[in-house]
């Protein structure tokens, strides 16, 4: 496990960071709920996750553009499991399509997660 950092921004209807609360609230509402509803939620900086999770992102990036008819692959259609595949598929993009902002050719990203993951207990 990499070294990483936490602080708590909010806990029981108390906003203890309102720089990270205010990302955490806009995420909240891009994603559909209510950001208040949760009892409590931390910030945590994970600077070697950051930089795997760059990396990564970047080189799929890289090769998508390279080469998309890589990504759009159906083969699995073929495979013993392809109804619970396909079932999973259509609950995915029927989820994608909820958000107007999310046209299904690109990956968005919210950059403030690339710095901050937020875990809700």
């Amino acid at each position: 496990m990499t070294p990483y950092h936490s602080t708590l921004i909010y806990e029981d209807n108390n906003v203890l960071n309102n720089e990270y609360f205010s990302k955490f609230e806009l995420a909240a509402e891009k994603l559909g709920f209510n950001a208040k509803h949760i009892t409590r939620a931390f910030a945590i900086h994970n600077p070697g996750l950051e930089y795997a999770f760059n990396f990564h992102r970047n080189k799929i990036s890289s090769q998508h553009r390279a080469n998309p008819q890589l990504f759009k692959k159906d083969h699995w259609k073929n495979f013993k499991d392809s109804k619970k595949r396909e079932g999973f598929f259509n609950y995915f993009n029927s989820i994608c399509k909820k958000f107007p902002w999310n046209d299904g050719d690109k990956v968005h990203f919210f950059s403030s997660f690339s710095f901050f993951f937020f875990f809700f207990f």
